[in-house]
């Protein structure tokens, strides 16, 4: 891993050397580029909804949909475009950024004794390197034909069982980080050359988390009587996705 990071340096620096007079945008040709945005994510869940239809049966005997199913993430992501070049009127950029995504359901129903009010947040959080390519329609506005991250998973969810007194609650996280990767496109907007853009990207993330248990490896359960064999992945795929995000350069 250390030769390789090393390796990636020397190919940047030598870039840097031949094309800085050519540089379209931020990064190690005169600026350095930080950006921050908005995304959005479907996905689909399995052992997670698997769950829900199966309290939401037990508790209203399918009358009622006492929890919602989840399948739509929203958050932010932070990072730094590393370098983006022109080359012969085309453009290429680095990038690495951190993100977080989650969704969050609350239900009440009534238990033997109380009305119960309970919690359940579900969120996912990525390392992410990518790049992106494409080519200026006008001086203002850019396509980017084809933009490709690789993403490093990890996922969180914190079920409270009850919120009134906070008696209980519970955590489940995945092992260790799980890959999975994007495929997008989207349009660039110059606001101000070389220093302010607003960025739109829009595609579909590939991804999945297989499983999901406390740091005594319980597994996740509404109601104690569900069984305790995982039929499906936690997560089972990914889904569309799309970003805005600000681009901000700041010169060396």
């Amino acid at each position: 891993m250390y030769n390789l990071s090393k390796k990636i340096f020397l190919v940047v620096i030598l870039l840097s050397s031949h094309i800085q007079s050519q540089s379209f945008g931020f990064g190690c040709f005169g600026f350095v580029g930080g950006f921050g945005g908005y995304s959005y994510q479907q996905y689909k869940p399995g052992y997670l909804n698997d769950r829900i239809r199966g309290f939401n049966a037990a508790v209203s005997g399918g009358t009622n949909q006492i929890i919602s199913e989840f399948g739509t993430a929203q958050g932010y992501r932070l990072g730094i475009n590393f370098f983006r070049a022109k080359f012969s009127g085309t453009f290429f950029t680095l990038k690495g950024y951190y993100e977080l995504l989650s969704e969050h359901q609350s239900y009440t129903y009534s238990g033997t004794e109380t009305e119960i009010n309970s919690e359940l947040n579900f969120n996912i959080k990525s390392w992410n390197v990518g790049f992106d390519f494409g080519i200026p329609i006008t001086n203002l506005l850019s396509w980017k034909i084809i933009d490709g991250t690789l993403h490093f998973n990890s996922a969180k969810l914190i079920h409270k069982p009850n919120l009134d007194d906070n008696t209980r609650e519970t955590k489940y996280e995945n092992d260790a980080p799980e890959i999975g990767y994007s495929i997008s496109t989207g349009f660039i907007f110059s606001v101000v050359e070389n220093i302010l853009s607003i960025e739109g990207t829009a595609g579909y993330k590939f991804f999945k988390i297989k499983q999901m248990t406390t740091f005594d490896n319980q597994i996740f359960l509404l109601r104690p009587e569900d069984s305790r064999l995982i039929e499906d992945d936690f997560i089972k795929a990914g889904g569309f996705s799309a970003v805005v995000q600000l681009n901000l350069g700041f010169p060396l």
